[in-house]
């Protein structure tokens, strides 16, 4: 029975295992453990249970119940395994700012599909619960898994849930897990019924509508109308921090009474926190685990999408299990698309600081010119991302050091910005090494090394250099108006 913590069959005979940490110990064995009955653990359970093999598959998940609290969408061609599922779909997107300006684009022979999550949800679970070799079990969580050795000398793994101990030869993990990243992209989306307050073309979603940018973020709102009555309305923003979901639903809650829908009835809500640029960890593997699922590189860096990139997954999974291998883990992304990728997020990094440093109207000039910075960091990032990231430092160190000190010499005022810019290194070398890892590469950690390894003589100057100010400015202008930066964050 689909949901029960009890076993479907009978209990396995226990297995003695030995491992040079844990005594001998007797506990149920499984072939494989899936923590994690979201999407990406359903998914896999649901490919094995349609697969060949004799693996017996134990599911485990804390929830009780499935709600319908998520959607998926993506576009596709007409035909593939969960047609039957979509619950809607466009054959166009469109784009807007908070002018009005809008533009519709269509993609010839593919549409948008969206997929509700109840209707994944009891796909899913009738799926495996035509299958006696697999079972799922609500209402458990899993606290620590840890490596053992099995009597016949193959790697196992002992999972310690609230339940007691399962003995596993391998384990796919799809916990959600805090994940550093360079951006998070924050979202909160109610489908409601609006009575015909919305008006929308019924044949285009809105993926980035009411599209702003300034220094708390990117923002947008995403419309997909279901019918000429009801609609997902889901606000999103791109933050440096995950923010707290009042915050996000109090946003969201502005762009509804913004778009004449805070009277509209709602149907059900949903969010969430997707992790952008993922920092590598420093968590150490454990033998005969793989992590998969948001934690595990589902998620495209840049845009935030999975649905289809955890189905190509489990299909690969589920296939290398039934050959008796181990579970195949999410693949790399591919060099050409990390780079891009890598681009858009450095972009949204530069961007951000653009608006925080930049006059409030700036000129034309400066406009132009902070443009061409830009195609210039894309031109080069590509090719000789460490190099490229080692110039925009050099140049970010001459205007920090030039906002408060312009009047004493290049060399000095250089030192000074490059000062500012080692604090970080000297603070978490290892947390910057990581940030610059993920915008340009492994190679690129010996820049903060560097950064830290020198600081102490750049704060040198730096202190040199604010002496040097103090004592040479004329009497009475000693407190000078503050500089652009000091306005912008006051």
């Amino acid at each position: 029975m689909v949901g029960s913590a009890e076993p479907v069959r009978p209990a396995p005979r226990p297995v003695t295992l030995q491992s040079s940490m844990f005594p001998v110990h007797t506990a149920e064995a499984v072939d494989l453990v899936i923590l994690g009955a979201g999407c990406a653990g359903l998914s896999l359970a649901a490919r094995l249970a349609s697969g060949d093999g004799d693996l017996r598959i134990v599911m485990l998940d804390p929830r009780t119940e499935f709600v319908d609290d998520h959607s998926w969408s993506f576009w596709h061609h007409d035909r593939h395994p969960l047609r039957d599922i979509v619950a809607h779909e466009w054959s166009g997107w469109t784009y807007a700012d908070l002018t009005g300006r809008a533009a519709t684009h269509r993609v010839s022979g593919m549409s948008y599909q969206y997929i509700r999550g109840s209707d994944f949800y009891r796909w899913s679970l009738a799926t495996i619960a035509d299958d006696a070799r697999i079972e799922l079990r609500l209402g458990i969580a899993a606290h620590t898994l840890e490596a053992v050795s099995l009597a016949d000398g193959s790697a196992g793994v002992r999972v310690t849930t609230d339940r007691g101990e399962l003995l596993a030869r391998r384990v796919v993990d799809t916990r959600p897990r805090r994940t550093a990243a360079l951006l998070y992209q924050c979202f909160s989306g109610v489908e409601v019924e609006h009575g015909g307050a919305l008006t929308t073309e019924a044949d285009a979603v809105g993926l980035m509508t009411r599209m702003r940018s300034g220094t708390d973020g990117l923002g947008f709102v995403y419309v997909l109308p279901l019918s000429p009555t009801r609609a997902l309305v889901e606000w999103t923003r791109f933050s440096p921090v995950p923010l707290p979901e009042r915050v996000v639903v109090a946003e969201r809650d502005v762009e509804l009474a913004a778009m004449g829908l805070a009277g509209a009835t709602v149907v059900r809500e949903e969010g969430g926190i997707l992790p952008m640029g993922r920092m590598p960890s420093d968590e150490a593997p454990i033998e005969g685990v793989v992590l998969a699922g948001n934690a595990g590189g589902a998620l495209r860096d840049a845009s935030g999408y999975a649905f289809l990139r955890i189905q190509q997954w489990a299909r690969r999974c589920a296939e290398a299990l039934a050959r008796g291998e181990d579970p195949a883990p999410h693949p790399a992304e591919p060099w050409v698309r990390r780079q891009m990728d890598r681009i858009f997020l450095s972009l949204a990094l530069l961007t951000a600081l653009t608006f925080l440093l930049a006059n409030p109207e700036p000129p034309l000039v400066v406009q132009i010119a902070a443009i061409a910075i830009l195609a210039a960091v894309v031109a080069l990032w590509l090719p000789a991302p460490v190099p490229s990231l080692v110039a925009f430092l050099l140049i970010s160190a001459a205007h920090f050091g030039s906002d408060w000190n312009r009047e004493r010499p290049l060399a000095l005022r250089f030192l000074t910005g490059a000062g500012l810019l080692s604090l970080p290194s000297l603070r978490d070398v290892d947390a910057v090494a990581d940030l610059y890892a993920t915008l340009a590469g492994e190679g690129a950690r010996v820049v903060a090394q560097a950064q830290a390894a020198i600081g102490p003589v750049l704060l040198v100057a730096l202190a040199a250099a604010a002496v040097l100010a103090a004592r040479r400015a004329p009497h009475g202008a000693r407190h000078p108006r503050r500089s652009r930066v000091a306005g912008a964050c006051s």
